[in-house]
């Protein structure tokens, strides 16, 4: 074999070997760090006093971190009012919630603690409360995704006698990511 031949064989050898172990740009080069999110929904609740449900909505936003094997976990904050011809409840808070993105699906837990408020004709009262739920998120554009929610409230009033009250509700609405 000539003396020019093996050099080329060596050069095709080389480039051959470094496309190999070389990975060309499979992922995006810029990854958002942090996620600002603002969501409103259609709000279906099931106190458990009076009524057999209300409707109204639920408002909110977070701020997320990203880590690709961990999730998204972040802060958030809620408000959500329901609405009926004898009671109307509302219940605004703020906690955790942990993501865990999966391609256009993001699946979450959430959880915290706030303040609700509940009126029974002229009757009202309020008090600390809590909450946990879960719901999906599915993006149907870069920036916007549907999202379908359940949550979970209890609720203590302060008045006398001490009553607790604990709504369940579901939601479907539109998450709008700011950045």
């Amino acid at each position: 074999m000539s003396q020019s031949m093996t050099r080329f064989l060596a050069v095709a050898a080389i480039f051959w070997l470094g496309s190999v172990f070389c990975q060309s740009q499979a992922l995006s080069t810029v990854e958002k760090k942090a996620q600002v999110d603002v969501f409103g929904a259609y709000t279906v609740t099931a106190p458990d006093y009076g009524e057999p449900k209300l409707n109204g909505f639920t408002a909110g936003g977070g701020y997320f971190l990203n880590f690709r094997r961990l999730g998204s976990p972040g802060l958030s904050a809620r408000y959500a009012y329901g609405a009926g011809p004898v009671v109307n409840q509302s219940f605004f808070g703020g906690g955790v919630e942990w993501r865990f993105p999966f391609r256009r699906i993001r699946p979450y837990v959430t959880a915290g603690y706030g303040l609700g408020k509940m009126t029974i004709k002229s009757y009202s009262d309020s008090g600390p409360g809590s909450m946990i739920g879960g719901g999906i998120d599915v993006t149907v554009r870069p920036k916007f995704a549907l999202r379908g929610e359940f949550m979970q409230q209890w609720i203590a009033f302060s008045g006398s006698p001490q009553l607790s009250y604990s709504p369940v509700s579901g939601s479907i609405g539109l998450v709008y990511t700011i950045r």
